[in-house]
């Protein structure tokens, strides 16, 4: 009886190893290692992971899809790099846009002071013409030209208006300039 149930024993381990054995070979049969290339059309396999390992399963992806995903990652990445160069070349033209202001209101800012040092100069030459007719017309109680007296009075009024001119071109440039 011994023998018989050790024979038994003996029996239930080979077919379980028997069958475990078929089990392992069918697992094996499902995924087959080959060193050929592929096609467009094969699908990549993902690994799952569940309680008791890991599966191999299918994807809805295709080497297809890969490809495309590779040659868009290409092109974004060309467009991003000529992104950067516009955007490069633009902060250079606003650079230069800037310093171009900038000297630009500094010329403006000394032809500003300059009109205003020609005003001062007017100013100074309708004192002295002013002067000038009340000299002649201290002289003129003695008999000077009353002629040279018109002619003054002339200047002196063309000396204003230029004067009023140059005047509002200051005024002018200096609200540019602000």
């Amino acid at each position: 009886m011994a023998d018989q149930s050790s024979f038994s024993r003996y029996n239930i381990h080979f077919a379980t190893l028997l069958l475990s054995s078929l089990a392992f070979s069918q697992a094996q049969a499902a995924v087959e290692v080959t060193s050929g290339g592929t096609v467009s059309q094969d699908r990549i396999a993902a690994i799952h992971a569940e309680s008791v390992g890991h599966s191999l399963r299918n994807t809805d992806m295709t080497v297809s899809d890969l490809q495309e995903l590779q040659r868009n990652s290409k092109r974004n990445a060309d467009e991003i790099a000529s992104l950067n160069q516009t955007i490069n070349a633009q902060a250079k033209l606003i650079e230069e846009f800037k310093r171009g202001a900038g000297s630009q209101s500094l010329g403006n800012a000394s032809d500003t002071s300059a009109l205003k040092s020609k005003i001062d100069e007017q100013n100074n030459k309708i004192e002295k013409l002013e002067s000038q007719i009340s000299t002649l017309k201290r002289s003129s109680e003695s008999g000077a030209n009353a002629n040279d007296v018109s002619n003054l009075k002339r200047e002196i009024s063309s000396t204003q208006s230029d004067l009023k001119s140059l005047k509002s071109t200051v005024d002018s440039l200096s609200n540019r300039i602000k």
